[in-house]
């Protein structure tokens, strides 16, 4: 198998428009996450500032708002990069749970049309604004798209098919997503708090972010995915197993792949939504993996959750940590409300970190986890 690296990467959140803009937010405890109204019920979301309106990117053709995040996210990591988007041997992967979804407004919002409702046409669309001579490759699996994006395409590299991936996820905030999760009871009515003892729920987030992975790493100790893993509860229709166990067997085949131990890992990126049983579920499986003394951090209360987008922006922002031996706090926590006894980091850490897991977890059971790990 072919070793796969990181090469460079984007975010866009309610926080900011760059990586540096929304570490350094997280380092300061920032958030964007604000109460609003949607549908007619008090929620917390964080929303995207309208950054594309001066850009003469969009001048010509019709795009959705999702659309210009992609384009921008994709345009900045790629701003840096070496990769030519152009060349047969770079694939776009994209990653969204439900796309351009505003768009069956019957107004037409943004006038495309209704075909690029289907992710696919909204990927072609995307991997053609590039010029990219193959197909794109499209992951939807609820809210673990983000890392299944991100293993995709390192199967992808390390078969051989290709030498370079062009990762992007998106979502954005829409009335079918804020009704789909309010069906659920999952939303707060104020800023989310992961792994909190008085969580009570979700905070929605718009974002966009963008990874390359490449064959050919660059610079000193470049960070490569040394093991990565999915899994299925196979329990329940939309919750989790209340075990941990589908989680936990995602973790120790990417540790195993990865051939390290638990007591090497540095850091946990988990996915830490805020609600009462996936944050319970988590807890109980880092501690079935061995991960009690292991820094635990959520992301989310930082800017919400991503939904497509969440497995990317937290990947990004946990590889920029390392980068900057960061042990990044969880934003929202006071107080320790899970039954499993873990380290939750508390403030923001200077301490080696070369080894950090990123977990996350969706509806319908589904589970991932990646290792991500400096090469020396």
């Amino acid at each position: 198998m072919i070793d796969v690296f990181t090469e460079n990467y984007s975010v866009l959140t309610g926080l900011g428009a760059t990586v540096e803009d929304n570490f350094l937010s997280i380092l300061a405890g920032e958030t964007s996450i604000k109460s609003d109204e949607f549908m007619n019920e008090k929620i917390s979301v964080s929303m995207i500032k309208n950054i594309y309106s001066d850009s003469d990117k969009f001048s010509d053709g019709i795009y959705s708002k999702l659309e210009k995040y992609f384009i921008l996210s994709i345009s900045t990591a790629l701003s840096e990069s070496s990769i030519d988007p152009k060349d047969s041997g770079t694939v776009f992967v994209i990653s969204s749970a439900k796309g351009n979804i505003d768009n069956l407004d019957s107004n037409d919002p943004y006038k495309i049309g209704k075909g690029r409702i289907k992710l696919y046409e909204m990927a072609e669309f995307i991997s053609g604004y590039f010029k990219n001579p193959n197909r794109p490759v499209v992951i939807s699996n609820a809210c673990i798209s983000g890392l299944s994006a991100i293993i995709t395409a390192r199967f992808l590299i390390a078969s051989g098919q290709y030498k370079n991936a062009i990762v992007s996820g998106g979502d954005i905030v829409s009335d079918f997503i804020v009704s789909g999760f309010s069906a659920f009871k999952a939303l707060s009515p104020e800023p989310c708090r992961p792994f909190d003892e008085n969580r009570d729920g979700l905070s929605l987030g718009e974002a966009c972010a963008t990874i390359i992975l490449t064959a050919d790493p660059l610079g000193d100790h470049p960070i490569m995915i040394a093991g990565a893993a999915s899994s299925n509860d196979a329990n329940h229709i939309s919750g989790p197993s209340r075990d941990g166990s589908g989680l936990n067997y995602a973790i120790k085949s990417a540790m195993t792949e990865a051939d390290i131990s638990a007591d090497e890992i540095d850091s946990l990126s988990s996915h830490g939504t805020g609600t009462v049983y996936n944050d319970e579920m988590e807890s109980k499986a880092f501690v079935l993996a061995g991960l009690n003394n292991v820094p635990v951090f959520s992301l989310k209360g930082f800017f919400g959750h991503t939904v497509g987008a969440a497995g990317i922006v937290e990947s990004v922002l946990s590889i920029h940590a390392m980068k900057n031996n960061i042990i990044m706090p969880s934003g929202g926590f006071k107080k320790h409300g899970v039954s499993g006894s873990i380290l939750i980091s508390e403030k923001t850490e200077k301490r080696m970190n070369n080894i950090c897991l990123k977990t996350g977890s969706g509806f319908g059971g589904c589970n991932a986890g990646v290792i991500f790990k400096k090469h020396v």
